[in-house]
């Protein structure tokens, strides 16, 4: 089990970021995850008390050890084909 013990201004940066604004469900389970691996929570626990895999708790944490607290929470980008859509089409405008 890695242990994560993060700075008090990270907490506190994370704790604000899950109660305010508008994030994805997987950025909020990111941060969720930190603040509880930063209570010494074991990653099973973690994982059943956000439903979540071991795995996802896992690759979190390294990720916030190797690249830091940001890197952790973003999106990669992933591999596969390129969005057929932009923003304007989406938004329904014509053309």
């Amino acid at each position: 089990m890695v242990k994560i013990k993060l700075e008090e201004e990270e907490v506190k940066f994370l704790r604000d970021f899950v109660k305010k604004g508008r994030k994805s469900v997987r950025e909020l389970t990111r941060a969720r995850i930190l603040l509880l691996a930063n209570q010494q929570k074991g990653d099973t626990e973690i994982a059943k008390i956000l439903d979540v895999g071991r795995n996802t708790v896992w690759r979190t944490k390294k990720r916030y050890l190797k690249e830091g607290l940001q890197s952790a929470l973003a999106e990669k980008p992933r591999s596969g084909q390129p969005k057929k859509y932009t923003e304007k089409h989406n938004a329904g405008v014509p053309s």
